[in-house]
């Protein structure tokens, strides 16, 4: 995944992923601050508001983007290989091509531990 902006990358694959359980943690939040947004912009927003979000919103954006780095960490390679030219939806690319991937991709994505 191109490296244009450091949240921008943990929020596509945050948003191109699995409901997360805990999301309740921003949901006051989000009402707040990004009622308006659309569902694809709501993480962008939180991150816009971040220093006035509540202690348990911003650890799950820091959690987001942990986990994040994390997956393009262990994808880079197949993400090069089958995704460079994709400066967004890299995650959506690299699950489309998730037969052509290397273990340590295709766990870092699908395993149930995200």
């Amino acid at each position: 995944m191109c490296l244009f902006s450091s949240f921008n990358i943990h929020v596509v694959a945050h948003e191109e992923g699995p409901t997360h359980s805990h999301t309740d943690q921003c949901r006051v939040d989000k009402e707040k601050y990004c009622k308006e947004s659309p569902k694809g912009d709501v993480l962008s927003c939180l991150k816009k508001n971040e220093e006035n979000l509540s202690e348990d919103c911003r650890e799950l954006l820091q959690e987001v983007r942990d986990k994040a780095r994390l997956r393009m960490e262990a994808c880079k390679e197949d993400r090069e290989k089958y995704c460079s030219n994709r400066e967004t939806a890299v995650i959506r690319c690299l699950q489309e091509n998730k037969n052509l991937l290397g273990e340590k991709c295709k766990s870092a994505l699908f395993s149930a531990s995200k």
